[in-house]
């Protein structure tokens, strides 16, 4: 992942503090903290996880990220799964097989296969579009298609592309309407989970790290404004809401403060609303003995989620 960001984000924070009032500032403080930690987390798994981790065995990290603490250990765990799929391509080249196979999979708990194709789907995404110079993009997305479908366990594609759409308005965020499209012939429903990992993106951004006043709304209205398409903004809107969630989940108030901002002013308000819920429901999945999505009070609702993708009505 793009490690300068988290540069920015420690420098933003820091001059934050010295030059905004505490009263006008302390939510988004708390929350740009959390983003920092997460990001750091995500990052420096390799460090966490200690001696041996590049040549570890992916159960073996997921053991070794456990013993974090409740908050660290799901973010580490990312950063673990990513780590391994980065050292596979290193060592032998063009993957395959990294998490289809049932001994990748051994001692890897069933409720961590969605992070474990987070940072599978993270690391293809980095390699594919480092190499768009010499594929294009339309080689490149066709790329990642093959590498998706011989790397995902069965059922997890939409994991892969979803961090497709994260990395790309990320890393290239030129290329992210053109990328959507290309990726909606990836399969079914593609595109939807392309636009989700782009709104998950955009929590962090540069833009959306720097915690001044108002930074949510122009957010929130960003994205609105540079979607193509209604289903477009609905996911970008949701995914937003989920990064957001998972980020701050120690931090209900700063949560609900956020999320009420951003429904005030989302063309889909109810993609708010879901995406929050979808965070809180994945939190539960990979760490559900933490306690921590509890506090939130969102209602168990009858969701138009379907793995983090938002359907219009």
């Amino acid at each position: 992942m793009p490690g300068g960001l988290l540069g920015l984000f420690q420098t933003s924070l820091e001059s934050a503090a010295k030059l905004l009032p505490h009263a006008e500032t302390s939510s988004l403080m708390t929350e740009m903290a959390n983003r920092v930690e997460a990001f750091s987390l995500f990052e420096n798994a390799e460090t966490l996880l200690g001696p041996g981790s590049s040549s570890a065995t992916l159960g073996e990290l997921f053991s070794r990220a456990s013993g974090q603490g409740t908050y660290r250990a799901p973010w580490i765990t990312e950063g673990a799964a990513h780590l391994y799929s980065k050292n596979r391509w290193t060592a032998a080249g063009e993957p395959s097989a990294v998490l289809s196979r049932p001994e990748a999979l051994a001692n890897v708990p069933a409720n961590l296969l969605t992070v474990a194709h987070v940072g599978l789907g993270a690391s293809l995404a980095e390699r594919v579009l480092a190499g768009i110079g010499s594929t294009g993009l339309e080689g490149a997305i066709s790329r990642f298609r093959r590498l998706c479908l011989s790397n995902a366990h069965p059922g997890y594609d939409h994991m892969c592309v979803e961090l497709l759409g994260f990395v790309t308005a990320l890393l290239t965020p030129g290329l992210t309407n053109a990328a959507a499209a290309l990726s909606a012939h990836l399969f079914s429903d593609a595109e939807d989970y392309f636009w989700h990992g782009t709104g998950r993106a955009a929590y962090f951004s540069i833009s959306e790290g720097v915690p001044i006043p108002g930074a949510h709304e122009r957010t929130i209205r960003r994205i609105d404004a540079t979607r193509p398409h209604d289903r477009a903004r609905a996911n970008a809107t949701a995914g937003w809401a989920w990064a957001l969630t998972l980020v701050n989940i120690r931090h209900p108030a700063v949560v609900r403060r956020a999320l009420d901002t951003a429904r005030r002013v989302a063309r889909h308000p109810d993609a708010v609303t879901e995406g929050a819920e979808s965070g809180l429901r994945i939190w539960t999945e990979i760490s559900p003995n933490d306690g921590l999505a509890a506090p939130h009070g969102f209602a168990r609702v009858d969701s138009r989620f379907t793995r983090d993708r938002f359907r219009l009505p």
